[in-house]
């Protein structure tokens, strides 16, 4: 009878018999059926759509914004690229720029538990503090330089007085397993305490009648450029073989010299310790943007890394229009911005923060640091430079695959 009722509506995909579709509202369905004697609710009629199958249609990112002739080819070109490194103890990083985001009291979608973790600072002078004390640190628990009070601004905005070993006591009796030595120093303790999770952190300070601030996050009415207090561009390098994902936040553009410097950022820090025997890298890229393969700035500025790392670089372009297949878009970047739902960015140190939270039931994990350095577009390069560059091009497609080895002295004697 429910789908006599609907069969005039029911649409579906022609290719599965599986997949059907009703174009009508659940409460257009309740009134279908009243006209069949039989009075339902919207939730019933819910239940029935799911028990005979009937999905919601949505939107699905797959029309490609062109076709390029050499798809098939470079695919299996990085693909050979792949096996090849796979087999080495050469590393194999996948990198691209994130969306860029503005700071401030902007409008993010997405929601949390919290509005923030309630922070902990120290007292800035001697005297018992007052509710200014509280608002300027932007927290609500203060500790006296001494080490041994403890002050709380309770929610209906009193101060609380408790000493050290009090304190001490109070949160052992939260943290049930991960007791805390009631010698421990304040600093070890405000260390500790900061390294706890959302939840658990939570749960001290209702215990401790704190505010937590889980009001609602008040933002800016509208979202205009200017009303923002700055902005981040995070470059992501995901290292393939180790699961792991280092974003670079800089604050100024996405250029071809930002990006070289977060590729050595990552090497020098990270790299060089992770892959001692190594003797070449290879970079899978987007073909558009700060690293395309049209840019020669970016085989320049590739050129200076090389001679900065001593390492030669090969490089391997996705073909345009097939930028979603680079394992960084959907291994990464999903989970960083799945981080930053709901959650007010005010400075690039609280993004970096949060980025580093990211992680993944497959084992992925994120590092995330701030370059502060500011960058120019349109950086200007000459013929001669170009032309010292040591670049090879490869024999198939060498457009999308080239190697830069470093340069002689003599070279860059030269230069």
């Amino acid at each position: 009878m429910f789908l006599k009722c609907i069969d005039a509506d029911i649409a579906g995909d022609p290719m599965d018999e599986k997949v059907r579709w009703v174009k009508l509202t659940r409460a257009e369905i309740c009134a279908k059926i009243v006209e069949f004697g039989i009075k339902v609710s919207r939730n019933i009629v819910r239940k029935l759509l799911k028990k005979h199958g009937f999905v919601k249609r949505k939107m699905q990112r797959s029309i490609s914004g062109g076709v390029n002739k050499d798809r098939n080819e470079q695919f299996e070109n990085i693909e050979k690229y792949k096996a090849e490194f796979l087999k080495s103890e050469n590393p194999i990083i996948s990198i691209d720029t994130k969306k860029k985001e503005l700071l401030g009291e902007l409008f993010r979608a997405g929601s949390v538990y919290c509005k923030d973790q309630c922070r902990i600072a120290f007292m800035q002078h001697d005297n018992l503090p007052q509710l200014n004390d509280f608002e300027q640190q932007d927290t609500c628990l203060l500790i006296a330089q001494n080490g041994q009070e403890i002050y709380l601004l309770q929610p209906d905005k009193t101060i609380q007085t408790q000493d050290k070993l009090n304190f001490i006591r109070l949160i052992n009796g939260v943290l049930d397993k991960d007791h805390i030595e009631i010698t421990i120093d304040i600093i070890i303790l405000v260390e500790k305490l900061k390294s706890l999770s959302q939840i658990r952190f939570t749960k001290i300070s209702k215990t401790l009648m704190l505010n937590v601030r889980d009001q609602v996050i008040k933002v800016n009415d509208h979202d205009f450029v200017h009303l923002s207090t700055g902005k981040i561009v995070p470059h992501g390098i995901y290292d393939i073989k180790q699961n792991k994902a280092y974003i670079n936040i800089g604050n100024s553009y996405e250029t071809a010299e930002f990006v070289c410097d977060s590729i050595q950022n990552w090497w020098n820090s990270y790299g060089k310790t992770d892959y001692p025997n190594a003797t070449e890298i290879l970079i899978l890229s987007d073909a558009g943007g700060a690293n395309s393969y049209r840019h020669h700035i970016f085989k320049i500025e590739l050129q200076d890394l090389t001679n900065a790392i001593n390492m030669p670089i090969q490089i391997a372009h996705y073909p345009p229009y097939a930028s979603k297949w680079n394992p960084i878009e959907h291994r990464v970047f999903p989970h960083v911005t799945k981080a930053l739902d709901g959650i007010v960015l005010k400075t690039e140190e609280q993004v970096a923060e949060i980025i580093s939270t990211t992680k993944t039931k497959s084992g992925l994990s994120v590092i995330a640091s701030v370059i502060k350095k500011a960058y120019t577009k349109g950086k200007e390069w000459t013929r001669d430079v170009l032309e010292k560059v040591q670049i090879q091009h490869q024999t198939s497609l060498g457009q999308f695959n080239y190697k830069i080895t470093p340069q002689t002295e003599e070279v860059l004697l030269k230069c």
